[in-house]
């Protein structure tokens, strides 16, 4: 069995959180975490997709006879 301990990964966070922000930013990011947000918005909000990717999507759909993508 492995044993974590966190309390490294705790004091580096609340470092992290402490530490003055570069002008024009809101926070300090540790690795991961600007994909980890990415990841839950997209959950909710669904991956946002280009309109021409769209357009070229819905023109093989409808020479397929599939529904389109919108």
């Amino acid at each position: 069995m492995v044993r974590t301990d966190l309390r490294g990964v705790d004091s580096l966070t609340g470092a992290m959180d402490d530490t003055p922000r570069a002008d024009g930013q809101e926070r300090v990011y540790a690795a991961g975490e600007p994909e980890a947000e990415t990841g839950r918005q997209r959950c909710v909000h669904g991956i946002p997709v280009a309109p021409a990717l769209v357009r070229q999507c819905n023109e093989i759909a409808a020479d397929l006879g599939v529904k389109r993508l919108a």
